[in-house]
């Protein structure tokens, strides 16, 4: 229960579940930055009933800062770090936390403060005076308690009222491949925190003991199980999953396939059949290529990579030993996704041979290497060899797929698993067609107690019907039914028109404009879509509620970083009117992290539970767990309450999505990426 100040690899991603006699719980851990983690947890307490069948469940988020680094003055200088516990929660265990942590050879040292439910009232002689309160006088008293609303940042109550002292200890065991023992004084007062007032069996509450100890074994590079005995009286188990993102796989890559040797016979024509064999081999699609004064221009399309600079010389390697007579000097590489060009690259061939045979080093293939504005390139798709394109192209998927809804205070987790059957459908390059049907197998949905009875129009407290009727009906759902057409028409000026099935909830039509210059970290978009509610059943019958939803969208990404931000204004679907701030990072890998959280003219009464509409996401690249690269995402996410303020469409394609490469800065940052 103790915090260091010590901070995983960024890009780490920890699921936790823990298993003790009074508190049992589960939390996501996030690490977007080497300097900055953010967790969500749930919890259960066992003493104390919500229900008859079920104990009481509080969910919250947790978020710790680096103050500055280990050895930021000396070497002797400790890291230090602040952490909020239940930020904007409920109140039930809300506190902050200062803590500096030494490390050394086989062991480290954490000694630091906590205020809020790190305070134990019921020991008032061990309390610490509040330092800040020699300053200011508002930071002698607190005011803290239970609230039952959640989603309320209280900021004056941080680090106010008495303190209390938090120590740590953890000793490596350096022949048992990351064994530690653990030592730590928890102060917590867990009969104040957690619950209600008066609702409790205070026996299991009572502490033996100040003192926690504990073991941590590291059965795989990933897995941490942790088995402690806390409070002086209770055994819990703790298990940790915590992969690192930010490297590209588990496992090694295979072996190239052997290339198809060009027809010199055929002059040109047999090198671009050759050429494009070769290439779709590694599924990097040849739109058109050119062969001219031996410089070789080509357009590719692929789903493959992550990085594009990695598909670009993934395709430059292929071509580079596909041409047996040297007749190409200069190599020309537009990536396009669908009718979009992405980027264009440019490579002297004579120094990519050396770099790939090891002669040279990657800076030195970079500074003979051209990163132009796709503009230069006057006809894309237009050149002495364009392979022609069946339309339309169709692509099949079916699976398993999961659908929850977390944080009801009856059960942590409620949801189906259903087959899901999806289809993809382009009629040519600008115009492409998007299904998906879910059948469901198995649901908890009859358990599911919330119904649309909110001050706003119900265009999310209807979940439990739409859940639930889709279920009964069959088990058959149409998920998305959407017809887009997207075009470029003007440069750096995007378009789109879109119709069908959105969603779960609704139908309708929409437009979208972007406005994305290449070189700029700047895009400018306009969103609109006149929607209607959909019938519960999951059909394709529609019911009464309508209305037109409509978000002005400014995005900005610094690639070296990664840091994305996107902020949307308008009005929601409950036609109330606010802002959308997104805040994430993009790892070179292809991992992102977020968060989000929204304001608008709905008041906090209105809105109901939480306040105000939040969340945070994930996105985890397929390919991470293959021997190859391959395309896809895994998404999930945490809402900790679905209402309806601030309730954005869930529309099935979005234009800044498919233009996620065009960025020559982006593609520098990729190059440097290792």
């Amino acid at each position: 229960m103790v915090p260091s100040a010590n901070f995983s690899n960024a890009g780490t991603l920890a699921f936790t579940v823990t298993y003790g006699d009074l508190l049992r719980n589960g939390s996501i851990i996030a690490t977007p930055y080497n300097w900055f983690e953010a967790s969500y947890f749930y919890v259960s307490v066992q003493d104390t009933p919500y229900s008859i069948n079920n104990s009481y469940l509080d969910k919250g988020f947790n978020a710790k800062v680096r103050v500055w680094k280990e050895g930021f003055l000396y070497d002797w200088t400790p890291q230090v770090a602040l952490g909020f516990r239940d930020l904007a929660g409920t109140g039930l265990a809300t506190g902050e936390y200062m803590v500096a942590t030494k490390n050394f050879e086989y062991f480290n040292v954490t000694l630091g403060l906590g205020w809020g439910s790190f305070w134990s009232q019921n020991n008032p002689d061990e309390s610490i005076k509040n330092p800040l309160g020699y300053i200011f006088d508002r930071y002698k008293e607190r005011y803290s308690g239970y609230d039952g609303v959640g989603g309320v940042f209280n900021v004056d109550s941080w680090f106010t009222g008495p303190a209390s002292l938090l120590f740590g200890l953890e000793i490596y065991l350096p022949y048992l491949k990351g064994t530690k023992l653990k030592l730590s004084r928890d102060p917590t007062d867990y009969t104040e925190n957690y619950i209600p007032e008066n609702i409790y069996d205070a026996e299991l509450r009572y502490k033996d003991s100040e003192f926690d100890v504990g073991i941590v074994f590291n059965p795989t590079k990933s897995a941490e199980l942790t088995v402690s005995y806390e409070r002086g009286k209770d055994l819990n188990l703790n298990f940790t999953f915590k992969p690192d993102f930010s490297k590209k796989s588990f496992v090694k890559r295979p072996k190239r396939k052997a290339y198809v040797k060009p027809d010199a016979s055929k002059d040109n024509y047999g090198f671009y059949l050759g050429l494009l064999d070769n290439l779709n081999r590694e599924q990097l699609y040849l739109q058109s290529a050119e062969l001219n004064n031996k410089t070789l221009e080509i357009d590719i399309s692929h789903a493959k990579y992550v990085n594009p600079v990695e598909a670009a010389e993934e395709a430059g390697k292929i071509v580079s030993e596909f041409d047996v007579t040297n007749k190409i000097e200069t190599l020309a590489i537009n990536q396009f996704n669908g009718t979009f060009q992405q980027n264009r690259i440019v490579y002297d061939v004579r120094s990519f041979d050396k770099y790939f045979d090891g002669h040279s080093s990657k800076a030195e293939l970079k500074i003979n290497t051209e990163i132009e504005n796709p503009t230069k390139n006057l006809n894309p798709l237009k050149k002495e060899f364009t392979p022609r394109v069946k339309f339309p192209g169709v692509s099949f998927g079916f699976g398993p797929g999961v659908r929850h809804h977390v944080g009801t205070p009856e059960h942590f987790w409620n949801g189906n698993v259903f087959w899901r059957a999806d289809l993809s459908a382009a009629f040519s390059r600008d115009l492409t067609f998007l299904a998906s049907v879910h059948k469901n197998m198995f649901d908890t949905y009859d358990r599911l107690d919330r119904d649309g009875n909110s001050a706003l129009p119900p265009v999310r407290t209807y979940i439990r019907n739409y859940l639930q009727e889709s279920a009964n009906n069959g088990g058959v759902s149409i998920e998305q039914l959407q017809l887009n057409y997207v075009k470029e028409i003007y440069p750096s000026l995007y378009a789109r028109v879109t119709a069908g099935v959105f969603e779960t909830m609704f139908s309708g039509v929409g437009y979208e404009f972007l406005y994305k210059p290449y070189n700029s970290n700047l895009a400018l978009g306009w969103v609109e879509h006149k929607v209607r509610q959909r019938a519960f059943d999951g059909s394709l019958d529609l019911m009464d509620y309508e209305t037109i939803t409509h978000h002005l969208n400014a995005y900005y990404y610094e690639p070296n970083t990664g840091f994305n931000l996107h902020i949307s204004h308008g009005k929601y679907l409950a036609k109330d009117r606010g802002t959308t701030y997104k805040l994430s990072r993009r790892m070179k890998t292809g991992y992102t992290v977020g968060a989000y959280w929204s304001q608008s003219n709905v008041s906090w009464e209105d809105f109901g539970e939480g306040s105000f509409d939040k969340g945070i996401f994930f996105q985890i690249p397929i390919s991470y767990f293959y021997s190859y690269n391959r395309s896809g995402l895994v998404n999930f996410g945490v809402q900790p309450m679905t209402r309806d303020g601030q309730a954005k469409l869930g529309d099935g394609m979005e234009l800044y999505g498919t233009l996620t490469n065009h960025s020559s800065k982006l593609l520098k940052a990729f190059w440097n990426h290792e």
